[in-house]
């Protein structure tokens, strides 16, 4: 049983908390994985796990081996954190002696952020003692040895090929790059900035103020809309109200599109961005509470690239976690809160971009090598109904209708 409770910790600290075997050479110079000592690197911390047979070991030995331990952890060259987990299998009670030597051979350095803490299992009888109190978590290995009692063990009588396992965690945990450098979001920046300058020129020269430019330019005006200027539910993506609002959106542009346009590649990339904002356009035109009012900006494109990151989430869990956590989430939370406490923010239109560039990355899918023609074409479809109900309750809602009555009975 002892042997299977190893493996089952050592499959289930690489398959679930993505621990890696360290690589030694045997005699002949072959790599050859130990299983029993693994390690990894997770937010800003190095954590290692180092798993014994107890009772193979001596008080003198586990003296000495807690001894070499601590020696690693100090002479290590580096100012990340670094956790070191020995984990101790009896198959029944430790006796007296081996159980001192473990708590005695303890590390607690949190000026220079070492740790060496301790765990025991007895088989015997399902206990597990940490034999440390640091107030930092365990990375999940002390629920991990209590679970593992619940597991049929006789699963892990021998461990699988190892090369094999980590190639497969590797490709779920890594991003494959399909552009080097985002050629794409330099150019949207770009084109952004110099349709901005040529507005503020032709403002000083003409002696119109610049808001007045915006309705001419193309700004989302929901009464000229509903009069066959269908276009205007795109091209407000180029069009920012003041330096400020360009400012902040180039920002954000460039925060994120650089990660979306790697990860998907250019093409993919200015896809999901102009049908985001087109959804983000669609969304304001058919549910504002303000049709008056002209709306522009890339906003809605660019909460349309934060939904092409939450897609990415979906086909690729592990490497969204790995490199980019609950951050996106929370981006997006908290954009969603300042659109609806701050005044003057369309988050219809960050709703509607989010939407579309979700459902437009789940038609588009991240890997060349993912068919699911199936999904594709549900997202396809979802995209498909919400355009279509969106348009249609956008010409007929009753704030747009009265809005486009009143100003052409006026002439306008």
């Amino acid at each position: 049983m002892k042997e299977n409770y190893i493996n089952a910790l050592s499959m289930n600290l690489i398959e679930r908390l993505d621990y890696t075997p360290y690589k030694n050479k045997d005699e002949e110079g072959k790599g050859v994985y130990n299983t029993r000592f693994l390690q990894k690197y997770s937010r800003g911390a190095y954590y290692i796990v180092d798993i014994e047979d107890g009772d193979k070991l001596n008080e003198y030995e586990i003296r000495q081996q807690m001894e070499n331990s601590r020696n690693r952890l100090m002479t290590i060259n580096e100012e990340s954190i670094f956790y070191f987990f020995k984990v101790f299998v009896f198959n029944s009670s430790a006796d007296f002696y081996k159980t001192g030597e473990i708590f005695s051979g303890q590390l607690e350095e949190a000026y220079v952020k070492r740790f060496l803490s301790c765990f025991t299992v007895n088989l015997e009888n399902g206990e597990i003692k940490r034999h440390f109190n640091i107030p930092e978590g365990t990375d999940g290995i002390e629920r991990l040895l209590r679970e593992l009692f619940t597991y049929d063990l006789s699963e892990y009588s021998s461990l699988p090929d190892m090369e094999a396992l980590l190639m497969k965690k590797y490709r779920e945990t890594s991003i494959e790059f399909k552009a080097s450098r985002p050629f794409a979001t330099y150019t949207l920046i770009t084109i952004n900035a110099a349709l901005w300058i040529l507005m503020e020129l032709f403002s000083t020269m003409a002696g119109v103020r610049f808001g007045n430019l915006l309705i001419p330019f193309g700004a989302k005006f929901n009464v000229l809309i509903m009069a066959g200027e269908y276009w205007r539910l795109i091209t407000p993506v180029f069009l920012h109200a003041n330096i400020t609002h360009l400012f902040f959106n180039s920002y954000s542009l460039y925060s994120i599109g650089m990660y979306v346009e790697r990860i998907y590649g250019w093409k993919k990339f200015v896809l999901v961005y102009f049908l985001s904002g087109l959804t983000g356009n669609i969304a304001s035109f058919a549910f504002t509470s303000y049709p008056q009012i002209p709306g522009v900006g890339a906003s809605g494109a660019i909460f349309g690239l934060l939904g092409a990151m939450l897609y990415f989430g979906v086909e690729s869990p592990k490497a969204f976690k790995k490199y980019f956590g609950s951050n996106i989430i929370i981006v997006i939370v908290i954009n969603l809160a300042l659109g609806f406490s701050i005044p003057g923010i369309d988050n219809l239109a960050h709703i509607g971009g989010l939407t579309g560039g979700f459902l437009t990355s789940g038609m588009l899918k991240v890997r060349e090598g993912e068919t699911g023609s199936g999904k594709r074409l549900v997202f396809a479809a979802v995209m498909l109904i919400l355009i279509t109900a969106s348009l249609y309750w956008g010409f007929h809602s009753p704030q747009n209708v009265n809005l486009f009555r009143s100003l052409t009975n006026r002439g306008i």
